[in-house]
Order: structure tokens, then C-alpha cells, then sequence
């Protein structure tokens, strides 16, 4: 699975991210190899809207045109690190981090309230890259989650815990372990897009030097303009 992270500028200096970076590769190890890139970002003044019952998040119309800068399935996951300085609006109920569910040109995309707690960040960063995994099985596979572990329902009963036990909340390896062949085969396919893709816009470049480097020019004389008048 590839990650690639934007970290806010003001969030540089925590040790919290890097820490839970390297936690949830440990998650997934020995099923699904994790690669995980970084930019820096400023991602002050967002504009943040309400998602649901005064739950506020990032403006999706702004994810939407900031991930078109990503070739398409480059990523699987793109997230956002947002500090808590910059995060959400004062008065409101704190949401420690989303997974925006649907795809956005081709990813899914997680806000991570960004602080110096490094367990804190750890799982919340774990729990919303869990929550993709259900999304990202049915697009590929054509498999729903709830029904292979056949419980109502993915997020609530497996990611938040409700089937406690086996499946607790924030230690997802039980759950990663048995759906691993599904998520090595979801994530093989997405990777073979992105390489088609890349070998796509590659015939296309050498088709087109091909194109000047056979075409002749073939000069117009100043007589032969005249008889086709």
C-alpha cells in the first residue's frame, strides 16, 4: 500500500508522526509492504464544513482539486496532516481525524489532527487507514468486508470494536491477517494501474517523437502558392 503524506508546516518538529508512521507499518508487516512518502505542506486557513451534525472537516471541493496534482493511482492513500492550530473551527466537538470515503481522483483520502501525542496520532492514523481498506477491497475485488468477516457492518463491528472480542478497536492485525490475501491482490491490481498508466503516457511520448523525427518537410514554393490561387 502506498501512502503518501502531506505534513503541515507547523506540525514539522512532532515526533508524533514519524513515530506513528513506522507504527502502523509495523501493523501491516509481512502482509501488505507499506510505502509511505512525505511533502510539506501549509495547510492553514482551509475552509472546513460541516459533514454531518456539527462534525466539521476539510472542504471536500478543495480535496478534490488538490489531489488532481497526483497522477492517477499513484497513491493509495493520501494523507493529510493537519496541526491542531489549524484544525477544524473553535467551539465545535474535536474529531481527531476522517477517512473521506469516497475516492478522490482515485484515492482515499485521511485528515489526521496533527499534535505532539504520539499515541494519540499513532490511532488515529491507524483507524482511518483501516477504514479505507472496505472501499478499497469492493472497488477492486467487488468484495464487501462485512460480509467476509459476516458481521452488519465493517466499520462499526471490526474498525470501532464492536465485535470485541477477536476484533478490538485499534489493534486491526487479527483482521489484517485474515483478509490479507484480499488486500495483496486489491493493492496489486491498483499498483498494475499505475504502471499501465505510466507505460501509456510512455508509447504515447515515443510515438510522438517518432512523428517528428520520420515526418519530411516538404516546402511550399512561392510559385506553387500562386497556381493555387
Amino acid at each position: 500500500m502506498r501512502i503518501h503524506c502531506i505534513i503541515d508546516e507547523k506540525s514539522l518538529e512532532y515526533v508524533s508522526i514519524p513515530f506513528a508512521l513506522e507504527k502502523l507499518k509495523e501493523q501491516y508487516s509481512g502482509i501488505v509492504d507499506l510505502v509511505i512518502s512525505k511533502e510539506n505542506g501549509n495547510l492553514s486557513g482551509l475552509r472546513w464544513v460541516d459533514y454531518f451534525g456539527n462534525n466539521y472537516g476539510v472542504d471536500t471541493n478543495w480535496i478534490r482539486e488538490d489531489t488532481k496534482r497526483f497522477p492517477p493511482y499513484s497513491y493509495d492513500c493520501i494523507v493529510y496532516f493537519i496541526d491542531e492550530s489549524n484544525w477544524t473551527i473553535e467551539g465545535f466537538p474535536a474529531i481527531f481525524g476522517w477517512n473521506l470515503g469516497l475516492f478522490y481522483n482515485s484515492f482515499q483520502v485521511e485528515l489526521v489532527r496533527a499534535r505532539e501525542n504520539e499515541r494519540g496520532v499513532e490511532l488515529t492514523l491507524k483507524m482511518e487507514v483501516a477504514h479505507a481498506l472496505d472501499n478499497f477491497v469492493f472497488a477492486e475485488l467487488g468484495t464487501k468486508l462485512s460480509e467476509f468477516f459476516n458481521v452488519p457492518d465493517f466499520d462499526e463491528d471490526i474498525i470501532h470494536g464492536r465485535m470485541n472480542p477477536p476484533y478490538q478497536v485499534f489493534e486491526y492485525r487479527p483482521a489484517i491477517e485474515k483478509m490479507g490475501d484480499l488486500l495483496i491482490e486489491t493493492f496489486k491490481r491498483r499498483l498494475m494501474r499505475y504502471k499501465l498508466s505510466l507505460l501509456q503516457k510512455l508509447l504515447s511520448l515515443y510515438r510522438m517523437f517518432l512523428i517528428r523525427v520520420t515526418s519530411s518537410p516538404s516546402p511550399v514554393t512561392q510559385s506553387e502558392l500562386k497556381g493555387r490561387d
